[in-house]
């Protein structure tokens, strides 16, 4: 399966830096509304459609990387860098732990908050992978 290659135009120059790469939000729920960004808070703020949300962002390459209905995100070739899970109210943007706030949990629609915590730690996992291959392909470079 090849995607079709992805020119930067002046449009997409509003959401991806020069060297190709861009800032990608999904929010985590089923149907997933995502949003890309050249910086990871435009990016978040750019696909919360309520307050509060969780987001999960990666910094990938423009057409690679690809967000799908169950929130996850897949690529071809090049593997994103996870950036991390955030909180987002109105007012804030910070950082996902599962110590947060119990009545901030409770605004969370249960289902979703049930859902995320799983999202979270299949994300956790994905990005000890990626790191494990990451210093795999190092090791080669430097015996070869």
């Amino acid at each position: 399966m090849s995607k079709k290659a992805f020119a930067l135009t002046e449009e997409t120059l509003e959401y991806v830096q020069p060297n190709g790469f861009c800032f990608h939000a999904v929010h985590l729920s089923l149907g997933a509304p995502w949003a890309r960004g050249r910086d990871p808070i435009s990016a978040i703020r750019h696909c919360t459609y309520r307050s509060p949300s969780l987001v999960a962002v990666a910094y990938g390459k423009f057409g690679d990387l690809e967000t799908t209905e169950m929130a996850t995100f897949s690529w071809e070739k090049t593997a994103p860098s996870p950036v991390g899970v955030f909180v987002v109210t109105s007012s804030s943007i910070k950082p996902f732990s599962k110590d947060i706030p119990k009545k901030l949990r409770d605004q969370l629609h249960a289902h979703e908050s049930d859902y995320s915590d799983q999202w979270i730690d299949r994300f956790h996992k994905r990005v000890e992978e990626w790191r494990e291959r990451g210093r795999q392909r190092r090791k080669k470079k430097l015996a070869s």
